[in-house]
């Protein structure tokens, strides 16, 4: 493709948070909870909003794994965050033969960046030619996201904030709100719902603040569908015994960590108003899925329902 046709052609921001809830925050700006997301909101003010956007499949590799391949998961058979291949559990890696996002705007000389976390069976890393200070897949760490978003966000502003001499394609992937999984079920031993909320949280930004009570969803009390879920206990064995105030907690923390993810996204779009990219740049917003968030009395993903898949 010559110089003067890719002078044409627009930027790609994506932006990609892990376990967004739509039912705490879906860019319209009128919430219940009192939270705060500018960032988005103002994506949803200044683009447009998609109502009806559901997860291919509600769990973190496989959907990632469609979102930059476009091929249900039966199709690049990744069906778990890990399975057992050549004899070990272990993330299935990435076929040769199929096309990403990524080799499809380097094909079209696209200059490709990626930052963030991946979890996409390598995927998403596929013809990416900048990665900033570190690749990160996947981890299992106690507030991984609030130790590690804010570097791939300055990562990708430095990445904004260089000359192009070529349009762009960037990926910024967050890992949060998915801190919220490493308080449940001993996936950090002895970790709590108050740890998360100290590693998230900034005095500095006054919308950063945990709410003691949150109303809980008008369905936390209909009971789920027990074909609705695959491996029950993977998730959710911890939970049968949660109190109204452990619920309230789960809320209030998961509030905390997408009001500290948003926070990233307002940075990032600051950033390309400040280069004067803003004209030029389409940035996108998605998730790989959602959270229960105590509706039916559960948690995280792994289900159909709609909190987890829309």
């Amino acid at each position: 493709m010559s110089q003067a046709h890719l002078d044409t052609h627009p930027n790609i921001v994506l932006i990609i948070s892990d376990q967004w809830s739509t039912r705490i925050a879906d860019g319209s700006g009128q919430y219940k909870n009192g939270i705060q997301t500018p960032g988005i909101d103002r994506l949803a003010t200044e683009g447009m909003r998609f109502e009806g956007s559901y997860s291919s499949f509600p769990l973190c590799c496989p959907a990632r794994a469609s979102l930059f391949t476009g091929l249900m998961a039966h199709k690049h058979q990744i069906i778990d965050n890990e399975e057992v291949y050549k004899g070990r559990h272990q993330v299935v890696p990435a076929r040769n033969d199929i096309p990403t996002i990524g080799s499809a705007f380097k094909a079209a000389g696209y200059e490709t960046a990626y930052f963030g976390k991946e979890h996409a069976a390598g995927y998403a890393w596929k013809d990416i030619e900048h990665y900033g200070s570190m690749k990160y897949s996947a981890g299992g760490m106690l507030a991984e996201g609030s130790a590690y978003d804010p570097v791939f966000t300055k990562d990708a502003i430095a990445f904004l904030q260089q000359p192009h001499d070529r349009p762009f394609y960037m990926t910024l992937s967050l890992i949060n709100p998915h801190d919220i999984c490493k308080v449940l079920d001993g996936r950090v031993k002895g970790a709590t719902f108050a740890d998360a909320i100290f590693f998230c949280r900034n005095d500095e930004e006054l919308y950063l603040r945990f709410q003691q009570r949150p109303e809980l969803p008008s369905n936390h009390d209909v009971p789920y569908v027990k074909g609705m879920i695959r491996d029950q206990d993977y998730m959710y064995e911890e939970m049968w015994a949660y109190s109204d105030d452990d619920w309230h907690r789960y809320v209030a923390t998961y509030q905390l960590l997408v009001e500290n993810t948003d926070w990233h996204i307002h940075l990032l779009l600051e950033a390309i108003k400040k280069a004067g990219l803003e004209d030029n740049t389409i940035v996108i917003f998605v998730s790989d899925h959602g959270d229960m968030m105590s509706s039916h009395r559960l948690i995280a993903k792994t289900t159909f329902y709609e909190e987890a898949s829309r």
